[in-house]
């Protein structure tokens, strides 16, 4: 079909798809402030862990990632500077998270993890007290059933 056309409306076919696909490939870094914020901080954090890793000058390609991550994957900024914060400070991901591609991967493995260690499943969390903060027997019963615990614990047993 492109033989039969005069060769300045092919050109001008071309060019218009270049344009096209251009205008699409155009959106691929596009970023706002909030996607740029993610990724210095993504940056500041592993430089802080480990000084000498090598992290890009230009963070472009890391806000992108960040955008794609809220887009697409339908992160909140809060999820994800949490999750940065997080793996940057476990002793696995904090080697294996180097960049915004590797956390967008690992995001729902890494969420789990941090869920989980967070509350451990079949355990309740609470600080247990010092022992000096311990109150012994006696100081549990006057503070559940007053000073006269001894006749009141007698009461409701004898009343059931």
């Amino acid at each position: 079909a492109d033989a039969m056309q005069p060769h300045s409306e092919r050109n001008a076919l071309k060019e218009r798809k270049v344009k096209e696909s251009n205008k699409r490939s155009c959106r691929a870094n596009k970023f706002d402030d909030v996607h740029l914020e993610l990724a210095e901080k993504m940056r500041d954090e592993i430089k802080s862990n480990k000084p000498n890793c090598k992290v890009p000058d230009k963070l472009d390609g890391w806000a992108n990632e960040m955008r794609l991550m809220m887009e697409r994957d339908k992160r909140t900024e809060k999820q994800i500077k949490y999750l940065i914060e997080w793996s940057q400070q476990d002793s696995f991901w904090s080697t294996n998270c180097l960049s915004p591609s590797s956390l967008r991967k690992h995001f729902d493995q890494m969420a789990a993890q941090c869920k989980q260690q967070k509350q451990p499943m079949g355990q309740y969390t609470r600080p247990r007290p010092a022992d000096g903060d311990v109150p012994d027997y006696e100081e549990s019963m006057i503070a559940l059933y007053g000073e006269n615990w001894r006749e009141e614990r007698k009461r409701i047993a004898d009343s059931s």
